[in-house]
């Protein structure tokens, strides 16, 4: 397929924090496949009709390169018919796990014009787990209307549990916060309906938890400026917490699961926890806090800088055959 378009940058979900600030930065289209069925059932039904809406895109935009966000790496399946060279966003999910061990995963990662990983750890895991795979690193970027937002009073008993109730979040360690601390008022905003029955009754039981489901990008950036600190776990290696970037972006207190990863990207200003029990205890420190975190800020945003432009380097690279100079 000739092309003759700018880069596109294609989501198999609904919003993303991610997609949404690198595709202006890469000079590329936006696309949101989100899934029409919650059904799991559903699901392959989904990916067939997001399937037919990639290679309707690649179509009619003609892009030069697609970005696709993988997992599902199903969109690749698209830009392989078509021959437009493709680069993966890959989510640490899609390295570590079920999408990693997928034949079809494996042979589409190798197939890439770059896979670009979301730091140095998860990077060496594509490198190991795919030999021959052209990897780089790239941070996520820090969202501009966080960082720009007016700071207004932080309301210290409510707190943000941000999460997606993702297999690498504990759900454990979020009912036991949440259940040791019933003085505070805790919020998460993913769909609860993704849960296991046990688990959503569980979580609707207790008091001082307010389950919003999804919320709008803005009404989202105000919740997070408002509550008195966020908390992020994850029980996954080599994976770089969104939600400890949005703490970054906004000056809000992050009280943030112990990993090498972590300790290296946040450990030297959130507090690092190991189980609910420390989290519990460690809220009463960062709620109180006050961090200015410009610093960090720029620091965090020089590294970036420095990753997008081998990024872009090696997309500007890929030829009309698919392959890398």
């Amino acid at each position: 397929m000739p092309a003759d378009g700018r880069p596109l940058f294609i989501v198999w979900h609904g919003f993303q924090r991610r997609a949404e600030a690198l595709a202006p930065l890469l000079g590329a289209g936006l696309v949101y496949l989100p899934n029409r069925w919650r059904s799991r059932w559903l699901r392959p039904l989904d990916y067939a009709r997001k399937l037919l809406l990639t290679v309707q895109a690649l179509r009619r935009e003609r892009p030069a390169v697609v970005v696709l966000q993988v997992p599902p790496p199903f969109g690749a399946l698209a830009a392989l018919a078509l021959e437009v060279p493709y680069v993966l966003d890959a989510h640490n999910a899609a390295l570590q796990g079920f999408w990693a061990r997928l034949p079809l995963s494996g042979w589409i990662t190798r197939r890439a014009a770059l896979v670009v990983a979301h730091n140095d750890e998860a990077r060496r895991l594509a490198e190991e787990r795919f030999p021959g795979a052209r990897v780089a690193a790239l941070r996520d970027p820090l969202d501009d209307r966080l960082m720009s937002r007016q700071r207004g009073p932080r309301d210290e008993r409510r707190i943000l549990i941000v999460c997606s109730f993702g297999p690498d979040e504990p759900i454990d360690q979020i009912h036991g916060l949440v259940a040791a601390r019933p003085d505070l008022e805790f919020v998460i905003t993913a769909r609860v309906e993704k849960l296991e029955r046990s688990w959503r009754e569980r979580l609707k039981a207790l008091p001082n938890l307010r389950l919003t489901g999804f919320l709008a990008s803005e009404d989202y950036d105000a919740l997070l400026a408002s509550v008195g600190a966020a908390v992020v776990f994850t029980a996954r290696s080599a994976t770089q917490p969104s939600g400890a970037c949005e703490a970054l972006a906004s000056d809000t207190p992050l009280v943030l699961s112990r990993t090498s990863l972590t300790m290296s990207l946040f450990g030297d200003w959130a507090h690092l926890v190991e189980d609910a029990r420390q989290a519990a205890e460690a809220l009463d420190t960062a709620r109180l806090s006050r961090p200015d975190l410009g610093e960090y800020r720029r620091s965090w945003m020089e590294g970036f800088r420095a990753e997008l432009a081998v990024v872009r380097a090696r997309m500007g690279e890929v030829d009309a055959s698919g392959r890398t100079s």
